[in-house]
């Protein structure tokens, strides 16, 4: 989460946010050094952009562009 969404969800100023949100990812990147992921990791795919005018809409649309894909 951006500090600007922090700041504006918790009501605080910019400057905290952003401190809030430093802390924040210092602390979880010390927990996930402590407890690596272990077995097997399940992925999906998702479909980044919008619809074209007249154009289709999920994965048909020709301005969206396929990532976090796992072939089989």
């Amino acid at each position: 989460m951006s500090a600007l969404a922090l700041k504006r969800l918790l009501g605080v100023s910019y400057p905290t946010a952003w401190l809030m949100q430093q802390k924040l990812m210092q602390t979880m990147a010390e927990r996930d050094a402590l407890y690596p992921l272990d077995g097997p990791v399940q992925t999906d795919d998702a479909y980044p952009g919008g619809e074209l005018a007249g154009g289709n809409a999920g994965r048909g649309s020709e301005n969206k562009v396929p990532f976090g894909y796992m072939d089989g």
